[in-house]
């Protein structure tokens, strides 16, 4: 299987603050410092920051077959890993999403961020420290196609570490 792994963090200052004082409202605000409070509540307990939702460097996204054509978008904008012997179940896994489990009851606020909170990832690959740096440059360079990682079998300490087994 081939994947698209993220090479720069996805950001979004977008921020949700949920808090109760607003009716039942949710107050939307750019937060381009990642820290400030509400504006109309002056409270941070009830904010969703939604950058904290977005995929990360090293986040898997998504996977095709082996060979498949990813366009030219996605080579210049992310990087490609190619993982032998890997069956469906573990390449829909790798890319898969945290999610929260609600109550048999849950609250208005706990419905609203797991509205949100499925898209941040489970699992990172951490390619800066594994790839070599001639296939790193061109994942980071954004005016090249970037060229894919193959992980072979051999190297079973590397798949083991990373879980690939």
């Amino acid at each position: 299987m081939e994947f698209l792994i993220r090479t720069e963090d996805k950001i979004n200052p977008q921020t949700w603050c949920n808090n109760p004082v607003h009716g039942g409202e949710r107050v939307v605000f750019i937060d381009n410092t990642f820290q400030g409070p509400c504006p109309k509540c002056g409270q941070k307990q009830y904010l969703y920051r939604k950058n904290n939702a977005i995929t990360k460097k090293g986040n898997f996204i998504c996977f095709e077959p082996d060979g498949f054509e990813w366009g030219k978008l996605e080579k210049k904008h992310y990087g490609i890993i190619r993982i032998s012997g890997i069956t469906y179940d573990r390449a829909k896994e790798l890319c898969s999403s945290n999610r929260i489990l609600l109550s048999n009851h849950p609250t208005k606020q706990a419905k609203n961020q797991s509205q949100i909170n499925y898209r941040s990832r489970k699992y990172k690959f951490d390619y800066e420290n594994c790839i070599p740096l001639k296939i790193k440059k061109t994942w980071e360079n954004r005016n090249v196609e970037s060229e894919i990682f193959e992980m072979k079998k051999e190297n079973k300490s590397f798949i083991k570490k990373y879980g690939f087994n």
